[in-house]
């Protein structure tokens, strides 16, 4: 979806997220709607609820990195698509609820992500013998934005891909 963005997009869209960013480099939820509105995407707080829902399951520290907003950006407002459309596929509560508790064990550090060293640490612990080589292909894999880490979404696709 956000191949869709022209250049030019990007560029603005990058210019008022810097200018935003914490010391994370991400925008804080706080203060996305201003981003929003200075991008000229003005949200009733109902509509700021439901972004701020669809952005937990990939951003549940509170923030969004530049990956993520590039996503909201062009699903939401560069589509016509609606922010929904961001979060894996629709799965019932008990599986859900599964998949967040399996995620957890691998999300040692509980800030949402799994990285590679979670993903070798807790395989290991699992018994499981990979090479560093098989662990970087299986980040690879389920690392969709490239960010260099699994969110709670990519971690569904992973494990139920679409149309699976």
């Amino acid at each position: 979806m956000v191949d869709r963005l022209s250049e030019k997009q990007v560029l603005a869209y990058r210019r008022v997220f810097d200018s935003r960013k914490n010391n994370n480099n991400e925008v804080e939820y706080r203060v996305l709607a201003g981003v929003l509105t200075e991008l000229g995407h003005e949200q009733t707080e109902e509509e700021m609820e439901e972004v701020f829902q669809c952005l937990d399951a990939y951003c549940p520290s509170g923030s969004v990195s530049f990956p993520h907003f590039l996503n909201l950006m062009a699903c939401k407002f560069n589509t016509g698509g609606k922010v929904r459309d961001l979060l894996p596929p629709q799965m019932d509560e008990d599986l859900e609820r599964e998949m967040r508790e399996a995620f957890r064990v691998f999300d040692r550090d509980g800030n949402g992500y799994i990285s590679q060293a979670e993903l070798k640490h807790t395989l290991i612990n699992m018994g499981e013998r990979l090479t560093d080589e098989e662990i970087e292909d299986m980040m690879k894999e389920a690392d969709v934005d490239g960010d260099g880490q699994v969110s709670f979404p990519e971690f569904c696709r992973m494990m139920y891909p679409p149309g699976s």
